[in-house]
């Protein structure tokens, strides 16, 4: 009786920390949400790629994941790493559509803060051509808009400058 006791909390125990290491998140469908669930996050963007079976699956993926509400830091952290592939059609559209939205206000400030982290020219400097847009028709958004000016792309630098001051 009492080894059967130890053997069901031994195994209880063994299945709770099985289930809070970032390994057995690979060999699961939701490898990409259960790694963006994790208090500290330190896995790459090549080893999410991995998890999610490649680029476009990842990209896919964070596609949904964008919108997460119920689940802390899953959303917030899915729309910081597609800014990474803002080069993409799909996602700049996609965070051109969070930007102007104004349910969500938090991606669009994300986005605002990390859009030098937009590896495409281009697609920063239309990200802050938003950010710039929205900061002006929502003055609680202007001190977002305004650390442009200190953006690391002297383009976005520029264009910060001549439509806030």
């Amino acid at each position: 009786m009492r080894t059967v006791k130890f053997a069901s909390i031994a195994w209880g125990l063994c299945c709770f920390a099985l289930a809070l290491t970032p390994v057995i998140a690979e060999s699961t469908p939701d490898a990409v949400k259960t790694t963006l669930m994790t208090r500290h996050l330190s896995t790459t963007r090549d080893q999410l790629e991995t998890m999610a079976g490649g680029q476009d699956a990842l990209v896919k993926q964070l596609l949904e994941l964008r919108h997460e509400e119920h689940v802390p830091f899953v959303g917030m952290r899915a729309e910081k790493l597609l800014l990474q592939y803002a080069d993409r059609p799909e996602v700049r559209l996609a965070l051109e559509e969070d930007l102007r939205a104004p349910r969500y206000k938090g991606l669009a400030k994300a986005i605002a803060i990390h859009v030098d982290t937009v590896p495409d020219s281009a697609a920063r400097e239309g990200m802050a051509k938003l950010v710039i847009e929205r900061a002006k028709q929502d003055p609680s958004y202007m001190p977002y808009a305004r650390m442009l000016r200190e953006s690391s792309d002297e383009n976005v630098r520029e264009l910060a400058r001549e439509a806030l001051d």
